[in-house]
């Protein structure tokens, strides 16, 4: 009577361990996966941020440099006109003289907006590359939390275990 008492003690015990264990590892990989999950979701809200920052600096930038631009080519127009009137030339001359320096304002203006444009391409490939980091560390998150959990043991592991434990128990009685 001994032996079966043992081996039930030794198989209730087992079962016991197996189950607490499961536990354990449940609530490891939980708490991993959502500090993990808390993580990717804060270092891609943290990016997302300095990119749109990195974007309105961007179009900051390209209206100075337009504004400074519209100063510049008014002192040209303003030089020209001077030296035009100093060297006393009218006429198509001095239309196509001041012409010049009108389609030298709209060529600047177009390689500083084309600038800009190469600029905020550049920061939209930075967000989407953001966003797949993000969405790779979920997946990546989610992976490891399912190999985690696998490491649980099923029902019939744990009964196995058990009959096991029990058998042991009661062969030790025996000897």
């Amino acid at each position: 009577m001994g032996g079966i008492v043992t081996a039930g003690t030794m198989a209730a015990l087992s079962i016991g361990a197996s189950v607490s264990a499961n536990k354990s590892i449940a609530k490891t990989a939980s708490a991993n996966a959502a500090a993990t999950a808390a993580n990717l979701l804060q270092n891609k809200s943290v990016t997302e941020s300095q990119l749109q920052e990195k974007a309105a600096d961007v179009n900051n930038q390209l209206g100075m440099a337009l504004t400074d631009l519209v100063y510049q080519a008014q002192d040209a127009s303003s030089a020209t006109t001077v030296n035009l009137i100093e060297r006393n030339i009218t006429g198509q001359t001095a239309k196509k003289t001041l012409g010049n320096v009108d389609m030298k304002k709209a060529l600047k203006t177009d390689q500083l907006v084309q600038q800009a444009e190469s600029k905020l391409v550049d920061v939209q490939n930075e967000m989407r590359n953001a966003k797949y980091s993000y969405e790779s560390g979920s997946m990546s998150n989610a992976i490891n939390f399912n190999n985690t959990m696998s490491q649980q043991q099923g029902a019939f592991e744990i009964a196995a275990s058990a009959a096991g434990a029990g058998l042991s128990g009661y062969s030790a009685t025996k000897k």
